[in-house]
């Protein structure tokens, strides 16, 4: 346990090596959650599989979830620098944020998210360890994500409305314009039948020149609507993928069946999967292995069609609550450690482009490995 926490890849004496106690701590009780869940009658070797991120992942997310959205968002804006750095903040000036109170602090503090360090005489919060920088800054690229898309959205109906001002106006002045012209043909119809003539050929090309405006405006008109709908369906597809990672990190199984069954299939990238033997047997005399999970790179697609990031979705009791994502910097890899493979693994595709929305394929990791 300590070598898993400690991040330990080279075996080093377990005197050399440095954990964080809070973090320990934090560790042993998901650890003891997952224990509960499975009924098992004590912590085993089995009970590690799965990456830090993912430990992580789930420690902020539960941490979180039950507190209000503005607590999130001190969290990811004052305790982290903008280049992902660990940072603190004073308890006086944490307490004047919107939403932040001291109840929902002391929750956090149980909780091992943040810990509270007295500095010449001032209480200042910080995060508990520089291990949870990653996934406070993966939540909060997510959240400026959606923020950005929703900011553009608001832009965009406030360029519409002022366009719309904008067109008023101009059919006002036209609409003078119109009764001026009209007031100087009926007077030049009356002086002479030469000047009406020339008034109605002027009047024809104001009319010409009207429409070909109307039309321009039309133009402009359906691709605002057009540049809307993008904006629309951008954060629409978002907000599916937050839905889906939700779902599966609270333990809705129907929701997430519903939410992947909404979504198209993807029959063009193809999954593989790998297990390593790691020459040791779990408590139940099984045989452990390091399990990877993997797209083949000539089935991804390219260009304004390339993958921004796939979630592995386990269905098995042992991977409750628990979410693999990887991007292209790991080569959209994930893996675990473990005794069996899995008949099941739903990958959820997400693309560069927000406005595509995501697909979901199924494969057998068992008919992958031969098994």
């Amino acid at each position: 346990m300590v070598r898993f926490v400690a991040a330990d890849r080279q075996q080093l004496p377990l005197p050399d090596l440095e954990v964080e106690p809070a973090l320990l701590s934090v560790v042993c009780r998901e650890l003891n959650n997952r224990r509960r869940k499975l009924g098992e009658p004590k912590i085993t070797t089995g009970l590690l599989a799965g990456s830090h991120e993912q430990v992580l992942t789930d420690l902020y997310e539960q941490s979180v979830a039950d507190l209000p959205i503005e607590v999130r968002r001190f969290i990811e804006d004052h305790l982290l620098t903008v280049s992902g750095y660990r940072d603190s903040v004073a308890m006086d000036n944490a307490l004047r944020e919107p939403g932040v109170t001291r109840q929902s602090i002391d929750r956090l503090v149980e909780r091992r998210l943040v810990r509270r360090e007295d500095r010449s005489g001032v209480q200042r919060l910080e995060l508990t360890h520089d291990l949870l920088t990653g996934v406070v800054r993966s939540s909060r690229d997510r959240r400026l994500q959606v923020e950005a898309a929703e900011k553009e959205r608001r832009a965009l109906e406030e360029a519409q409305e002022e366009e719309k001002r904008q067109r008023e106006l101009r059919d006002l002045k036209r609409t003078r314009i119109a009764a001026a012209l009209f007031l100087i043909l009926s007077v030049a119809a009356v002086g002479a039948a030469s000047w009406a003539i020339i008034n109605r050929a002027a009047a024809e090309n104001a009319r010409r020149a009207a429409e070909k405006a109307t039309l321009e405006e039309k133009n402009a008109r359906s691709e605002a609507e057009r540049q809307r709908k993008r904006a629309e369906s951008a954060v629409e597809m978002i907000q599916r993928s937050l839905l889906i990672r939700q779902a599966a990190l609270s333990g809705d199984q129907e929701g997430l069946s519903k939410l992947v069954s909404s979504l198209d299939q993807n029959s063009t990238i193809r999954f593989a999967a790998r297990a390593s033997d790691l020459g040791y047997k779990n408590s139940s005399n099984q045989q452990v292995y390091k399990f990877e999970l993997y797209p083949e790179p000539g089935t991804l697609p390219t260009g304004k069609q390339a993958v921004a990031f796939i979630t592995y979705l386990a269905n098995h009791p042992t991977f409750q609550n628990t979410l693999m994502t990887a991007g292209p910097e790991r080569q959209f890899r994930a893996s675990y450690v473990g005794w069996g493979c899995l008949r099941q693994i739903v990958g959820l595709v997400e693309y560069k482009d927000p406005a595509k929305p995501p697909t979901v394929a199924e494969f057998d990791m068992c008919e992958r490995l031969g098994w």
